[in-house]
């Protein structure tokens, strides 16, 4: 009678219990934010940048870092970098090469896997969890989904397109897919992983292209244009043709295309094209319908690809200049240890507090007005930590989605005979999360509290004893 009474007691009350994290520090640390450059990052040219993760100061006149090897750099011929990725929930970035996706800890810069996936790699999203990356096959037949954490495959996207761009909406709902043999924006829903629909046709076949927050208008770099096309993401029709004014086509190095590379300012205010042949990027008015001309920047070559950083004060050609995006002035140009300018297409911001990942970009100029706030955490119901006299123990985790330091607290809610993890007040868990509520050495203060750990981090680090009171 004892004993069941100790375990319905213990399972009422374990059932219950919370567990989140503290970062108990006296002042909130300054951000740093950090550009990685993915090289080689045009085609297989090693002149421009070598091979490596470049990771350059955002905050300091984008002064060179450091070089992180990875599998990819330092095989004897490293391939081209395709596409670039970063999520900081899961302080993960990945990148793919012809043939490989590569999964890199940006906490402890070691390459964590790679894989080889039928058909090679394109450019890859990932959805905004780090759950799912979407991996086009080299300009094949189809999409490879991936899980996130692993690397295995999922499933495959059948579209017979020429399998190449690929952007996911800041939701993560829906996930957009562009080959480079149909004038078609496929539409993708994350939950069923089925096409649900396509947007356009615009007048031939999609390059490059981008989105807004909204998840309302794509904007579209098409084949023998100078310019871009624009289409409602609702009505999923092709709304209008932007040309650049001012300017002639002409031969291109690269790409086959007159513009390749289109973003938006995260303010949704302007939007950005390249133009290789005239080695401009040129910047358009988006507050008005059509978007109007209203500045070109010359570069110092080609322009492949442009991106903003979070905050929107720079824009990122791929050809290495670091433009003031207000002023349309460049401020400096990226190079490397050596002294080299360094190109690529393939680069994406990372923010930083106390050395772990707080947030990140995409390599995507894509919109970001109106986004939603990012929650202060995720919860993972019914987590299983162990057993008692055949009863599976389970918690609720409140796993931060920012400045998880490896602290911990134990919240347990006796329920008596009752045990409901519907009864969990989560306005408490809020109060732990932004309010500055510690006591450090007897002496009372405000200090910032953020949520929690997985269990088995509490277990090797901080381990918790929960009994019947």
């Amino acid at each position: 009678m004892n004993k069941m009474r100790y375990a319905t007691r213990s399972f009422a009350t374990i059932l219950a219990a919370i567990v989140f994290a503290a970062h108990l520090v006296g002042a909130e640390p300054a951000e740093r934010h950090l550009l990685y450059v993915a090289a080689p990052g045009i085609r297989n040219d090693l002149a421009v940048g070598g091979a490596g993760l470049l990771v350059f100061d955002m905050d300091h006149g984008h002064a060179f870092v450091k070089r992180i090897a990875t599998l990819a750099s330092t095989r004897e011929k490293p391939e081209n970098i395709k596409g670039v990725a970063a999520c900081a929930a899961t302080r993960r970035l990945y990148f793919t090469t012809l043939t490989k996706l590569y999964c890199v800890d940006l906490v402890t810069e070691q390459t964590l896997w790679e894989k080889t996936l039928p058909g090679g790699c394109d450019r890859l999203a990932l959805t905004p969890n780090g759950q799912r990356l979407y991996v086009p096959s080299l300009e094949g037949p189809h999409w490879n989904v991936v899980d996130g954490a692993t690397g295995e495959l999922v499933t495959k996207i059948e579209l017979n397109s020429g399998a190449h761009n690929t952007v996911c909406a800041l939701d993560g709902r829906r996930v957009y897919l562009a080959g480079l043999k149909s004038p078609l924006l496929s539409v993708l829903d994350t939950q069923t992983q089925q096409v649900v629909g396509a947007v356009g046709p615009f007048s031939a076949p999609v390059r490059p292209f981008t989105i807004n927050a909204a998840g309302t208008r794509c904007y579209v770099n098409v084949n023998e244009l100078l310019g871009f096309e624009i289409g409602d993401l609702t009505t999923r029709k092709k709304l209008c043709r932007v040309e650049v004014e001012g300017f002639s086509k002409g031969p291109t190095k690269r790409h086959g295309c007159p513009s390749h590379g289109v973003g938006l300012t995260p303010d949704e205010t302007e939007v950005w094209i390249c133009d290789a042949h005239n080695r401009r990027v040129h910047d358009f008015d988006n507050r008005e319908m059509p978007p109007r001309q209203i500045a070109s920047v010359p570069l110092r070559e080609e322009p492949g690809w442009v991106t903003f950083s979070l905050d929107g004060r720079f824009a990122y050609p791929f050809t290495g200049e670091v433009i003031d995006a207000k002023t349309k002035k460049i401020v400096t140009a990226l190079r490397d240890e050596l002294g080299r300018e360094v190109h690529s297409e393939k680069m994406v911001e990372v923010v930083f507090r106390d050395a772990l990942p707080i947030r990140n970009g995409d390599q995507f100029g894509v919109g970001r007005a109106g986004a939603p706030e990012t929650p202060a955490c995720t919860r993972t119901p019914d987590v299983v930590y162990g057993h008692k006299l055949g009863v599976a123990l389970t918690l609720d985790v409140f796993t931060p989605t920012q400045h998880a330091n490896g602290a911990a607290i134990v919240l347990v809610v006796s329920g008596g005979w009752i045990s409901d993890n519907q009864i969990i007040n989560s306005a408490i868990i809020k109060t732990f999360l932004v309010n500055r509520l510690a006591s450090t050495a007897g002496e009372s203060h405000r200090t910032p509290i953020a949520c929690a750990i997985e269990p088995r981090t509490v277990r090797r680090r901080n381990p918790v004893h929960l009994s019947s009171t």
